[in-house]
């Protein structure tokens, strides 16, 4: 990787070494691949990628803040890239798993017509809906 004089082929290898990490259970040192790669070359087609799956990382691990915390940078700083829906859409996950319904719901509207699973956001969102209608007390 260190010595590729292709300086994409080199993220991309940092990001696949991260994948096999990942799949071996590792999660510590995929994020540190994933991590690496991110701060090699913040502008790089794999950063956004790599970036997510440090937060993906995080959420298999069970820490939700730390994941919504990393999906938020995905979804602000890198908002034309196709990972900022899949990032906002963990993150309202993480919430709805915090029981901050209102807060996870917003963020599913956020993604009408952005999300790649219409079905999905939509089931989730009606949910959430009556959840919160239930909620109130009469």
């Amino acid at each position: 990787m260190t010595f590729s004089p292709d300086p994409d082929q080199t993220l991309e290898s940092h990001y696949r070494v991260g994948e096999i990490y990942f799949a071996l259970g590792d999660l510590e040192q995929a994020r540190t691949e994933w991590d690496l790669l991110v701060k090699k070359d913040r502008k790089s087609r794999w950063a956004p990628l790599a970036l997510y799956r440090v937060g993906s990382a995080y959420f298999v691990a069970g820490n939700c803040e730390k994941a919504m915390e990393i999906y938020q940078e995905v979804f602000t700083e890198y908002r034309e890239n196709e990972m900022a829906p899949l990032a906002k859409f963990r993150t309202a996950n993480c919430l709805e798993e915090s029981h901050r319904q209102t807060e996870a719901l917003r963020l599913y509207k956020e993604l009408e017509g952005r999300y790649p699973n219409p079905d999905l956001l939509a089931s989730k969102m009606k949910r959430l809906e009556e959840e919160i209608v239930n909620k109130k007390p009469s």
